[in-house]
């Protein structure tokens, strides 16, 4: 091994038990337990005794097997092994997801036997307690296997080394979900990392006279499913639940299964939730059954009893309300005698009315007779007219008929004439045209004498111009002057220019050139300018620390940035009473840059992230608005009043650790407030760590491993190194090193002077540039203005040379002009003389205009013709017209004789049709009368009807007229109006609430008699649950509060009763201090240790009495005092390993110097580092602590049967 001590993954676990390994024969005695050793270390294992606890966890992917012998099931069968289980395939329904599937329902409580005594194997396991767990690539482990003893499985080793993994793996191998872990929610999170697939079988014991039952979960990366098998064959999560469920196993339940992560959480169970769990792990098995019974059956009577306060309440206001209506009722009652009287007389005024309609109805009905009479004698000698009338009809729809076809005949001929309009048109201007050519043949003639004259003169004119030939001016002077001017600019302007072609084309591409290089250094100017301010910022953010420590926090801790920016508001509008501090790694730094790896690495990340207050109402002010209304879960820690870094002093004084080697204590390389420098050192103890700067420095090792020497740990170069003692036998020291990463956060405060400097010399670089492209451009502006005056100097010389050659060239082209213009004269003037003479043209407008007229006489002959067609149709429809007019007048005549006998008809219809309405009118009011009449009658009393007929058969009656009626009548309405009015509906009214009174006294009967049911029901089921309840809560209260007085402590258990079962819950009550009073146990009052302390003391309690197989805590003890500790260990050690304990699951990562030890607990140690000192032996120190503690309590520990 080198001098640098090679790091090497690996573990050794140790066991001490007094009863026979499962693999081991059944008829081994207690006595010849021994303790077992293995050492996984290259590759091969160490047997120190027979009898082997495997227990593997390796980095490496080399194997390490444990035993040579395949390992069998306590039935005697060879189990599979992991490998076996490769070629598993997926089947229906034995796969499931992890996130989906819903855990055993631990509230089903089983039905058990009342002690475990009975049902308790040979081996000392119950029903249900865990015989084996294997393991293969389930987080940290590769490949490893536990064998738990029935009572005390203490399991121990540092942090990180696994220990938690088997508590993940027993609740997952069991059939629940990763939620009842509070861990990583996916089950592909809890594979080994680089590892495809990972497994987890566990063995339970089986009922008394059945074999064990052996449970396998196969986990697969990349599906995230999980696949189990039961006892080698395929099963599903369901099947797995109910066979968990079959053994009252409870991983569910925070009394019978606290996980790590879930420790804290116990304190914060509410009252109902601790009773509802307390119920299932121990007690009376239906205690649970019988609580959900209350509930409900409570539930029911709180909504019956408020049904029954509703109905009372409802009937008393009937009540009342019928009270109040009597009186009225009573007045009603006097009145009704009144009211009868005027109804009787009422109706016998109705009756002499409808007799009156019925006699005036009989006299309509005679007049009606008669007027229908007269009326058919009218309509007989109006019928021979209306056939007349017929005939006159007939003949003026014929007369109509024959008017509309000469009508139609006469328009078709004036279409016809309208069609020849347009064509004598035509005919009458060709032959105008033909006519006024004949009168104007003389001035056209005048006309071309004297176009032909014009001609002439100007063709004599044009020759007489040309006459003298004007020769082409020679230009070739003005054309070589503008050439030299040219050339002379260029060869004087550019020694470049090597030809005269294109010279001037030259000089503009060359001024373009220069713009587009002008163009192209200010860009470049501009980039340099941009990269100069780039640079000045980044600087700045260099020299920002606080900034880039920020960016940090908001980058990989949202929630705690989210936090950091409320702490600023609430600080800002005064809400703080005292100083709070942001989190830590804000408020320190490393008082050098290479000391931040050496302080990083002794400080948790939770702690550089805690925010400190130094008030505890404002402790309760940022957990309310952080952690409570936000939900961020960060940390928030409270000061202690008055303390400071010279409370902490280190163990031994500075010059006696530079004589040892070191340089500094660690806390002396961090500067920050004294206060978070104190509570800096009360969480990680920073002035108790030395530190050497030199990487592997030599130092004193004979001090250090003196134990009672109180440096423990301590840092040389990039390592640290810590120092332990074992518990057991002879006390051998155990040294653990690691390198320490490199820092993360506290890095960030460190400005980088050397890349500030290189920044600032690329600044000064650019500088430099930029000002020679300035003078760059600044000359090649000059050579531009230049260039540019020389071609406009050059441009004005040519355009005045230009213009003398223009001047030359003007007699020229005017001659060639006055030429030109001479030929097309000579042209125009033959065209003239080619035309016909005057005789001919004379002939031919003759000719036209006889063509003319020739055709104007063919076009009027047809329109003559059709003209005529329209005179004679119009004469005939004139003569229609007479014809019809007399007929017309004819029928008008016996139209005005029709019509007076028929208005003579409709008068004697209309008398008719008055006299109908007068009888229908008196026939529907009388039965309107005698409708309301009887209607009225009908729904009268029996008295008024009676009273009625009497009084219309009386002598007294007979006599009386309708006007005597109507008086008597009258008089006794004015008697009965003298009278006090009441509302006629009172009487309604009254009945209505007499008949809801009854219902409400009926559903009040139904009610209460529901509610003595319920209440015979909750009383029945009460005094089965409320005295069994009361045991249970009385033996957990003599044990907790015994417990606790052992410490010098108060503790007790109480129930909380309300009208609501569901409300119902257990209080734990509290108090660590003398003289304090008991308090409730909450997740605020105390301190982490004493809730850590009261929860242990709490399961413990729970542990004589529980009904689970097997029961299970991780780290309890974190924060305990070690006195606390202590006594805790000692009363688990003594409650657990009793004869009638259950199974139970302790995991620690600490131990105390001389902790009890019981021969029926099992210790699993689990020891890992980079280094191990060679020839390490454990086994034969732990053989004789084993002799020599079964030789001290051989008298005390019976065997198990």
């Amino acid at each position: 091994m080198s001098s640098r001590r090679k790091t090497k993954t690996g573990s050794k676990v140790y066991k001490k038990e007094n009863n026979t390994d499962l693999r081991t024969s059944a008829s081994q005695t207690p006595s010849s337990s021994r303790i077992n050793k293995v050492k996984l270390e290259r590759g091969h294992v160490e047997d120190e005794e027979s009898n082997i606890l495997s227990h593997s966890q390796s980095s490496r992917p080399k194997r390490s097997r444990i035993s040579e012998n395949p390992r069998r099931n306590s039935n005697g069968t060879p189990s599979r092994t992991a490998n076996d289980q490769d070629d598993v395939r997926n089947s229906s329904g034995s796969t499931d997801s992890g996130e989906e599937q819903n855990q055993p329902v631990a509230s089903q409580t089983l039905p058990i036997n009342s002690t475990f005594s009975s049902q308790r194997h040979a081996d000392g396991f119950l029903p249900g307690s865990i015989v084996r767990v294997t393991l293969k690539n389930f987080v940290t482990y590769e490949e490893v296997e536990f064998f738990p003893c029935p009572h005390l499985n203490m399991i121990i080793g540092p942090n990180g080394t696994g220990k938690s993994t088997l508590v993940c793996a027993i609740a997952l191998g069991l059939g629940y979900s990763p939620g009842v872990l509070d861990r990583a929610p996916h089950l592909k999170l809890y594979i080994k990392h680089g590892a495809e697939q990972g497994s987890i079988e566990i063995e339970l014991k089986g009922h008394r006279g059945k074999k064990n039952s052996i449970i396998k979960l196969y986990l697969n990366n990349s599906t995230n499913n999980r696949l189990f098998e039961v006892d080698g064959k395929k099963s599903n999560v369901t099947s797995v639940q109910d066979l968990v469920r079959s053994f009252n196993i409870q991983v569910d339940n925070l009394c019978c299964f606290l996980p790590q992560e879930k420790v804290s959480k116990f304190a914060e169970m509410k009252e109902p939730e601790l009773l509802k769990e307390t119920q299932k792990v121990a007690g009376h098995p239906k205690l649970s059954e019988w609580h959900q019974l209350l509930i409900i059956e409570g539930q029911k009577k709180i909504e019956i009893i408020a049904k029954v306060n509703y109905h009372q309440k409802k009937f008393n206001e009937l009540e009342k309300q019928s009270q109040g209506m009597r009186a009225d009722v009573d007045r009603l009652a006097a009145r009704k005698v009144f009211e009868k009287k005027v109804k009787i007389y009422f109706f016998i005024l109705e009756d002499m009315r409808y007799k009156m309609h019925q006699e005036a109805h009989n006299e309509a009905k005679q007049i009606c007779n008669d007027i229908a009479k007269e009326l058919r004698e009218h309509e007989e000698a109006l019928r021979p007219m209306e056939a007349q009338q017929e005939i006159f009809g007939s003949l003026k729809d014929q007369y109509q008929k024959l008017s509309n076809q000469l009508s139609k005949t006469i328009e078709n001929h004036r279409s016809s004439l309208k069609s020849l309009e347009p064509k004598l048109n035509l005919m009458n201007t060709k032959l105008n045209d033909a006519s006024e050519k004949l009168s104007t043949l003389k001035e056209d003639e005048r006309r071309q004498r004297d176009l032909r004259v014009r001609l002439t003169q100007q063709v004599q004119e044009l020759a007489e111009l040309i006459k003298e030939n004007v020769e082409e001016p020679d230009l070739t002077l003005f054309d070589e002057e503008i050439i030299f001017y040219i050339v002379l600019f260029v060869f004087t302007s550019s020694a470049k220019q090597k030809s005269l072609t294109g010279q001037m084309r030259e000089i503009q591409r060359d001024t373009s050139s220069l713009k587009d290089r002008q163009m192209e250094l200010y860009r470049d100017r501009d980039n340099l300018v941009a990269q100069q301010n780039d640079l000045h910022k980044e600087i700045n953010g260099l020299r920002s620390v606080s900034h880039r420590q920020e960016a940090d926090i908001k980058q990989y801790s949202p929630n705690l940035f989210k936090a950091l920016q409320v702490m600023r508001e609430l600080q800002q509008r005064g809400r703080f009473r005292a100083k709070v501090y942001e989190p830590i790694r804000l408020v320190i730094s490393p008082k050098k840059p290479d000391f931040a790896r050496a302080v990083e690495g002794c400080m948790s990340m939770d702690l550089m992230n805690t925010f400190l207050c130094t008030n505890p109402d404002d402790y309760e002010l940022m957990a309310s608005e952080l952690n409570d209304t936000l939900k961020l879960r960060v940390n928030i820690a409270c000061l202690a009043a008055g303390d400071s870094l010279s409370n902490y002093p280190p163990p031994v004084s500075l010059d006696e650790i530079k004589r040892l080697g070191f340089d500094d204590y660690v806390i002396n390389l961090v500067d920050g407030p004294d206060q978070v420098l104190a509570f800096i050192c009360q969480q990680n103890r920073l002035n108790l760590v030395p530190i050497c700067h030199t990487q592997g420095a030599k130092v004193s090792e004979s001090v250090l491993e003196d134990k009672t020497f109180p440096i423990k740990n301590w840092i040389i170069g990039s390592a640290r190194f810590s120092i332990n003692y074992s518990s057991y036998g002879s006390r051998e020291r155990i040294t653990k090193s690691f390198e320490i990463s490199r820092p993360k956060i506290l890095n960030l405060g460190a400005v980088d002077e050397k890349l500030i400097e290189e920044k600032t010399k690329a600044i000064k670089s650019l500088d430099e540039t930029s000002a020679a492209k300035q003078e760059k451009v600044t000359e090649l502006k000059a050579e531009e203005a230049k260039l540019r005056k020389s071609h406009e100097e050059l441009q004005e010389r040519k355009r005045e040379v230009e213009n003398q050659k223009k001047s030359a060239e003007k007699a020229h082209l005017q001659f060639l002009k006055n030429k030109k213009n001479h030929k097309k004269k000579v042209e125009e003037l033959k065209l003239e003389n080619a035309k016909p003479t005057l005789q001919q043209e004379r002939q031919k407008r003759k000719d036209a205009f006889k063509q003319a007229a020739q055709d104007a006489h063919e076009v009027f002959k047809k329109f003559k013709a059709k003209y005529c067609q329209i005179s004679q149709s119009s004469t005939a429809l004139v003569s229609l017209s007479l014809l019809m007019f007399q007929h017309e007048t004819d029928y008008k005549s016996f139209k005005e004789q029709y019509q007076n006998k028929k208005e003579g008809l409709t008068d004697i219809k209309q008398r008719l049709e008055d006299e109908e309405y007068k009888k229908n009118k008196i026939l529907k009011e009388a039965r309107l009368l005698w409708a309301k009449l009887s209607q009225e009658f009908d729904s009268a009393s029996q008295d008024i009807q009676q009273g009625f007929r009497e009084l219309k058969a009386s002598s007294e009656h007979q006599d009386r007229t309708i006007q005597d009626m109507e008086s008597l009548y009258q008089h006794e309405k004015d008697e009965l109006d003298l009278l006090h009015p009441v509302d006629p509906g009172i009487i309604a009214r009254y009945n209505s609430l007499q008949q809801n009174m009854k219902d409400e006294k009926a559903q009040l009967d139904i009610h209460e008699g529901d509610a003595e049911k319920v209440e015979k029901k909750i009383k029945k089921v009460y005094d089965l649950w409320r005295p069994q309840l009361d045991d249970l809560i009385r033996n957990v209260d003599e044990k907790f509060d015994s417990a606790f007085k052992r410490m010098g402590c108060l503790g007790h258990v109480t129930i909380v009763e309300d009208p609501d079962y569901d409300k119902w819950g257990i209080e734990i009550q509290v108090s660590f201090r003398d003289n304090n009073p008991l308090v409730r146990l909450d997740a605020h009052r105390q301190s982490g240790g004493e809730r850590s302390l009261s929860t242990i003391m709490y399961l413990m309690s729970l542990t004589e009495l529980g009904k689970a197989p097997f029961s299970l805590v991780d780290e309890i003890n974190q924060g305990m005092d070690r006195d606390y500790e202590r006594a805790v260990h000692d009363q688990l050690v003594e409650i657990t390993c009793k004869n009638d304990a259950s199974q139970y699951f302790l995991i620690t990562p600490k131990l105390l110097l001389g902790l009890r030890y019981h021969p029926m607990m099992r210790v699993l140690c689990v020891n890992n580092g980079d280094w191990l000192p060679q020839g390490f032996k454990l086994g034969p120190s732990l053989t004789l602590a084993k002799k020599r503690k079964m030789e001290e309590r051989r008298s005390l520990v019976q065997p198990i049967r």
